[in-house]
């Protein structure tokens, strides 16, 4: 991503800033970058080995988790030295709760399944419904259970959810940065 590797985080966004780009987002340990006329985003984060986006990243970056509509694309992630760069779609913030509380709604029940899974004693009625309904994000839910949720914190707040948005202008819904944490051992 870029042809010197930068030394430190700071230099990394110096360096894209340096090079046209400007921030777009920031979240507790990354912050997004940018650029006119591009479908891509660069983004420069991490806090040490306790932060859950790059173990994510790499997940979704195998053909299982490309074949799910509900995970975002990311094309390429570089660790560095205490922090990591990463190129990935340009994705839409979702609705607010208040604006659309369907898109709440099925962030709350795919949190559910991140959290539970499948088990039987946490399925419910509204579950089984929401498998039905939505089953390619279910199963988006249910994989980062699996691979994720005992080693690290579910972090699915309004803000980690985002819209891809079809040239035709249809929405789907991307679940963007569900861990968080390293979970306490």
């Amino acid at each position: 991503m870029f042809a010197t590797p930068p030394k430190t985080e700071e230099e990394a966004r110096q360096m894209l800033e340096d090079n046209g780009w400007h921030q777009v987002g920031n979240g507790y340990f990354a912050t997004v970058f940018g650029k006119a006329g591009r479908d891509d985003v660069i983004k420069v984060g991490g806090r040490g080995d306790r932060d859950g986006w790059v173990p994510f990243a790499k997940f979704c970056m195998t053909d299982e988790a490309k074949a799910n509509p509900h995970l975002p694309n990311v094309h390429a992630v570089a660790e560095h030295d205490g922090f990591y760069v990463a190129r990935m779609e340009r994705l839409e913030e979702a609705p607010a709760p208040e604006d659309d509380p369907a898109v709440d709604d099925l962030r709350n029940s795919s949190l559910a399944v991140l959290n539970h899974g499948d088990s039987s004693t946490t399925r419910n009625n509204k579950l089984a419904a929401f498998q039905v309904a939505y089953p390619k994000l279910w199963r988006a839910a249910a994989q980062i259970h699996i691979r994720f949720a005992r080693d690290w914190d579910i972090d699915l707040h309004r803000y980690n959810v985002m819209v891809r948005r079809a040239p035709d202008g249809t929405a789907t819904m991307v679940l963007n940065d569900p861990i968080s944490f390293r979970a306490e051992q």
